[in-house]
């Protein structure tokens, strides 16, 4: 009799023991994960990753998870129909306020150690240091909108999921540390150096007078990202010469569309209206004429010889200027005509004395 006893005890045990682990069979799990590690700057968007798993060993029954995500007001979920596409299959939205987003598991049923992820997507609204957001479950009803009862034997403390998400002011493309224009025979040279770029993809080169609207005259790719001098040239070889002031600027360009504008640059390009005669050629008597025309700057002139050596320079003013070659040997030589905007004219000079 005691022996039957004790068999029907460790039988009722073995029951009741069985019916515990039976009813643990449902444990949601949640975790939330943002990109680009919590960072986001003002009016752009990065992912929330919201991994929901089963860790029990039966399925998790539809229309039971209702996870509602919280994030800090420095931050917003976009509108449901940016979202959608960040659901697994049978998800639905139950409701979305911008700082609280409520999905249900709907029809889906997950099995045990399935897990699903979850994409969803936040912008940055203000400024704010790393602050927490979190998602945690709801157990609904029959629709997911009202409460209900968390699965038995739940274990409650995997039921929430935290980070930190972290907003800051949108960094420049570019930072420049030097940007200046310098005309070299006759043509404005303009040279740049970044100090800075992050996510940059270009700059467009601007240029107006005083009676034009900015127009772009060139592009050259920036090197994107970077911490270290860049140095950066361009040449504006169709320029026309004008006695107008002419007007450079850069529109610095990120991968994203943004950009910024640099300081503008002025520069007057007066060198090719200037007229050079330079007489009488061959020189026989010891003189050599050069006359400048419609030149605002004074000159200088160099005899070069053939061999490369420069044997005379003297300065030149506006008008007939006299250049004596007395001592100059015979031969023929390079005259440059140089003023400080650069070079106007080469000529060849045959001395013959």
């Amino acid at each position: 009799m005691k022996k039957i006893k004790s068999t029907l005890l460790l039988l009722i045990a073995f029951g009741f023991y069985s019916n515990i682990i039976g009813q643990i069979i449902i444990n949601p799990t949640i975790s939330v994960l943002p990109s680009n590690s919590g960072v986001v700057e003002v009016d752009k968007i990065i992912d929330i990753t919201v991994t929901i798993g089963n860790t029990g060993n039966t399925t998790v029954p539809a229309f039971k998870l209702r996870p509602n995500m919280t994030v800090p007001a420095s931050v917003v979920f976009l509108p449901n129909a940016d979202q959608v596409g960040g659901l697994p299959p049978n998800w639905s939205i139950v409701s979305n306020t911008g700082q609280q987003l409520r999905i249900c598991n709907g029809t889906d049923v997950i099995a045990p150690s399935v897990n699903r992820v979850i994409t969803l997507k936040v912008k940055g609204v203000t400024v704010a240091p790393a602050q927490t957001f979190n998602g945690q479950f709801g157990f609904g009803g029959a629709s997911c909108a009202a409460s209900g009862g968390a699965p038995s034997f739940n274990i409650g403390s995997d039921d929430v999921g935290q980070s930190t998400i972290a907003v800051i002011a949108a960094p420049l493309p570019i930072k420049l540390s030097e940007f200046k224009v310098s005309v070299i025979n006759c043509k404005p040279i303009l040279t740049w150096t970044s100090e800075l770029e992050i996510n940059a993809d270009r700059f467009e080169i601007e240029t107006k007078n005083n009676s034009n609207d900015w127009k772009t005259i060139g592009t050259i790719a920036a090197i994107g990202n970077g911490t270290g001098n860049t140095n950066y040239t361009f040449n504006d070889v169709n320029v026309e010469t004008t006695k107008d002031k002419i007007l450079y600027r850069l529109k610095m360009i990120d991968k994203d569309g943004s950009f910024e504008y640099s300081e503008f640059l002025p520069v007057i390009i007066t060198c090719n209206t200037a007229l050079v005669n330079v007489f009488p050629n061959p020189v026989n008597d010891n003189n050599l004429f050069v006359k400048i025309n419609n030149a605002d700057y004074s000159s200088n002139a160099i005899l070069i010889s053939a061999a490369g050596q420069e044997v005379l320079k003297t300065k030149l003013i506006k008008g007939l200027n006299t250049i004596n070659v007395a001592g100059i040997s015979n031969g023929i030589y390079i005259l440059k005509v140089i003023n400080e905007t650069g070079l106007i004219k080469t000529s060849k000079v045959s001395i013959n004395h």
